[in-house]
C-alpha cells in the first residue's frame, strides 16, 4: 500500500456560500478519486476561516511549517489574490497547490501550483469573441477596481482598443443606438455599485461580466432580481461542463449543496471537486498534473472538460459562454 498523507485545504476567506462549495466539492472529489485509487491511503483535512488578509497569511505560513510538503496538495484559494499569496509563501518547498478558481499565472510564482480556471489572457480572448458573436456596435468597459485582476483586464481592453472605458458617473450617457454591450472587467463584488447604477439608467444594453461573474452567479441573480433587471447578462472564461447537469456525480453534488441551503451552485462547486480529484490522483499515482489529465479514466470523471495545462499552470479548455440571465420582456 502506498501510504500518502494529503492536506487538502479549503483555505479562502470569500463569501460563505463559496466556502461551503469549496468544502463540499473538495470532499466529494476526494472520495470519488479514492474509489478508483483503492491501494492508496490519503487523508482529507479541512482548514477554513473567514478572516483578514493578515490572518490568512499567518495561517498559510503555519501550514508551511506543519505540513509534509512532499506528500501534500493544497486545494481551494479560489481568488487570484489568495492563490498568489499561497503560491508565493510556499515557494521553496515541494508542496503542490491547486486553485479552484484563480485566473492568475501561478506557475510564474511557484511551478508547483496550478489552477482549474481559464488563464486570464484566454478569458480576454473569449470576451472579444463574445463582442463579435453578439454583434456589439457600441462597447463600453467598466473597471471598478484599480489593481490585480481588474487592472489586467483594463490593460487588455485599452491595448486592443476594444471600446470606451467609462466611469460610474458616465453610465447615464452611454449610446444605445445599435447593439450596446457593457463589459464589467472586475469581480462581481467590486462591480455591484456600477452594475446598480447602469440598471437604474434604464438603458437597453447587454451586460458582459468577467469570468468571476460566473463563479458568483448566485449573487448576480440575487442582485438582478432585487433590481428587477430585464437585461441579458453573460459571463465568459468558464470551463465547459463535462456532463455536470446529468451525471450521477453532478446530481450528488447538487444534493449535498442543497443540504447546506445552496439552491443555485456556482462553478466553484465543480471546480473544487475537480481540484480535489486531481490532487488525490497526483499523490496516489505520483504524477504531474499533465500526466494525471492524460491518465485513463480521469477526464470522464471530472466535472469540467479540460484539454491540458498551459505554461501558466492553468488548466485549459474550449471557449465557453455562460448566459447567466436571459432578457425578460
Amino acid at each position: 500500500m502506498l501510504d500518502t498523507a494529503s492536506y487538502l485545504s479549503s483555505s479562502d476567506y470569500t463569501v460563505t456560500q463559496e466556502l461551503k462549495e469549496i468544502r463540499i466539492g473538495a470532499r466529494e472529489g476526494f472520495q470519488s478519486a479514492l474509489k478508483t485509487s483503492k491501494a492508496c491511503h490519503v487523508d482529507l483535512k479541512v482548514d477554513e476561516a473567514v478572516e483578514t488578509e493578515g490572518e490568512f497569511q499567518k495561517r498559510v505560513l503555519n501550514l508551511k511549517n506543519t505540513v509534509k510538503d512532499d506528500k501534500s496538495v493544497l486545494v481551494g484559494f479560489t481568488r487570484s489574490s489568495n492563490a498568489k499569496t499561497v503560491a508565493l509563501l510556499m515557494k521553496g518547498t515541494s508542496l503542490r497547490g491547486i486553485s479552484a478558481g484563480a485566473a492568475a499565472d501561478l506557475a510564474s510564482i511557484n511551478s508547483n501550483f496550478y489552477s482549474v480556471a481559464y488563464p486570464i489572457a484566454d478569458q480576454w480572448t473569449s470576451v472579444k469573441d463574445l463582442f463579435s458573436n453578439l454583434h456589439c456596435t457600441n462597447i463600453y468597459g467598466v473597471f471598478p477596481a484599480l489593481t490585480g485582476y481588474s487592472a489586467q483586464l483594463r490593460s487588455f481592453f485599452s491595448r486592443d482598443n476594444a471600446g470606451q472605458i467609462i466611469e460610474k458617473s458616465g453610465l447615464v450617457d452611454i449610446k444605445t443606438n445599435g447593439k450596446t454591450c457593457v463589459y464589467f472587467g472586475s469581480n462581481f463584488s467590486e462591480s455591484i455599485a456600477e452594475f446598480s447604477a447602469l440598471v437604474k439608467t434604464g438603458k437597453d444594453v447587454t451586460v458582459i461580466g468577467a469570468a468571476d461573474w460566473a463563479l458568483s452567479e448566485y449573487e448576480v441573480k440575487k442582485e438582478a432580481n432585487r433590481l428587477k433587471v430585464r437585461l441579458d447578462i453573460y459571463s465568459t472564461g468558464g470551463m465547459p461542463p463535462n456532463g455536470y447537469q446529468s451525471s450521477e456525480t453532478g446530481r450528488r453534488l447538487k444534493a449535498e449543496g442543497a443540504k447546506e441551503k445552496i439552491t443555485q451552485p456556482s462553478p466553484i462547486l465543480a471546480y473544487s471537486f475537480d481540484a480535489a480529484y486531481l490532487a488525490v490522483k497526483m499523490l496516489c499515482e505520483n504524477k504531474s498534473m499533465a500526466e494525471v489529465l492524460n491518465s485513463s479514466g480521469v477526464k470522464p470523471s471530472l466535472m469540467r472538460n479540460y484539454d491540458g495545462v498551459s505554461a501558466a499552470g492553468n488548466l485549459t479548455g474550449r471557449f465557453y459562454v455562460n448566459h447567466i440571465l436571459a432578457r425578460k420582456p
